[in-house]
This record gives structure tokens, C-alpha cells and sequence, in this order.
């Protein structure tokens, strides 16, 4: 197993900030041989304890387009809708020292920033991925864990079951084709597994991360093979 100890100093890509200071990320590291073999699950744990020294954080990619808020990609936000507006109004930019999307929501709501957001943090997305040591991460959808002894007092944990999950990894591929509707194919998944995991009373996440610093957004997971003692 290796543990990829990642940088938590934040980045510039040219003007853009890749914020990869969140403390929790560091501690991040996939098992991605196991994503190629269906593990089998044991439903009558649910509601039992069990003993574990690492937890699953996340099931997807390594980042996605919501991992930066708006106020770090405010600007590129700005800049997007500046030359929007411009192709409005006869290629004349607005006033570079107005903050278009503060005034814009003011006046028509968020709706009006959605769009320009969502292009700003799918660009800010794409250069997080040029950062050579997130290269290799780029179409990986996989469980990312976290060994308990890194972020917690105790190396290890008692969980109690609450239910079990379906989710699907494997290696994403984008959609393919012209501006033909025939010629058109969609994204997905391959070398894809449906994997079953445990996921954990939610009482017990918050004793598991209270050293964890601003991680908790989500529930805590059990891969099957991370369970070494039961009761």
C-alpha cells in the first residue's frame, strides 16, 4: 500500500489559485486494486460494531467542480461574465472595477452567476489537474481512505453499522463525437465495478474526525476488508 503524502500549500496556475490547503486532504490515499474485484458485503452486520483502523472519505474523484467556493474563483466568475456581457452589449466590456457578479446577483439573484461559476470551477478544475503530482488522479473514481492513526488519537476505532452502499468506480472517459446528434457519445465509466461498502452510525463519525480539522462533509465508509473484529 502507498501513501501519497500530498502538498497542502495552495498553488498558482498562472493567475489561478489551486487551493489545496484544506489539512484533511493530505491524509487522502486510494487502494485502487481493489476497485478491479467486487468485494462481497455481509448485511447482517448492519447495526453491529465493528473494529477498524482506516475509513473511507470520499467515493468519487480526487476533485471535483464543488470542492472551491465561489470566493476563491470570484474574479474568473467576473471575467466570465465581463465577456458575456460584452458579446451583449456590441464587444464593449463593462468597467473592470465594477465586481460584475456581486451587482448582477443583487439585481436579478444567484441564477445569474450559475452558469459562470460552474465554467470557473470546471477551469479551475482542469488546471488542479495539471499539477504533476495529481496527474495520475485526473479519471480516477475510486474510495479514498484515511488511516485513523493520522488524524485521530486512537489507531484504532469501534463503528457501529448503520447501512450498506452501492456505488460504481472505475476509470472515466469523456464524451466523443461532433456537433452530429448521431455522431454524439456520451461519458461514462470503464474498467467500471459496482462496490459495496459499510457505511457508519453517523454518532460515531464525529468521534472518529473531531481531529480532522474541516473536513466533515459527508459520511464515514467501511470497505469489507478494512473490518477486523466484530461484536
Amino acid at each position: 500500500m502507498k501513501i501519497i503524502k500530498l502538498d497542502v500549500t495552495p498553488q498558482f496556475i498562472g493567475e489561478t489559485i489551486i487551493p489545496v490547503e484544506w489539512p484533511h486532504r493530505k491524509w487522502w490515499y486510494p487502494i485502487t486494486e481493489r476497485d478491479k474485484e467486487r468485494t462481497s458485503i455481509d448485511k447482517s452486520l448492519i447495526g453491529k460494531l465493528v473494529l477498524v483502523d482506516k475509513i473511507i472519505v470520499r467515493v468519487g474523484y480526487f476533485f471535483q467542480p464543488t470542492d472551491v467556493d465561489y470566493y476563491h474563483i470570484r474574479e474568473t466568475v467576473d471575467e466570465i461574465l465581463k465577456q458575456q456581457l460584452s458579446k451583449v452589449f456590441g464587444g464593449v466590456l463593462p468597467d473592470t472595477s465594477v465586481n460584475i457578479s456581486s451587482n448582477l446577483k443583487d439585481v436579478f439573484g444567484y441564477g445569474i452567476i450559475n452558469s459562470a461559476l460552474y465554467r470557473a470551477r470546471k477551469l479551475w478544475m482542469e488546471k488542479a489537474y495539471q499539477i504533476e503530482r495529481y496527474k495520475s488522479y485526473r479519471h480516477v473514481r475510486t474510495f479514498w481512505y484515511v488511516n485513523l492513526k493520522d488524524v485521530d488519537p486512537e489507531s484504532v476505532k469501534w463503528l457501529r453499522i448503520d447501512k450498506i452502499q452501492r456505488h460504481m468506480v472505475g476509470l472515466h472517459y469523456p464524451p466523443s463525437g461532433g456537433g452530429d446528434y448521431d455522431d454524439y457519445e456520451p461519458g461514462g465509466l470503464y474498467e467500471s465495478q459496482h462496490q459495496t461498502v459499510y457505511v457508519a452510525n453517523q454518532e460515531y463519525q464525529q468521534v472518529v474526525c473531531r481531529n480532522y480539522d474541516d473536513y466533515w462533509d459527508g459520511t464515514v465508509k467501511i470497505h469489507p476488508l478494512d473490518i477486523l473484529e466484530i461484536k
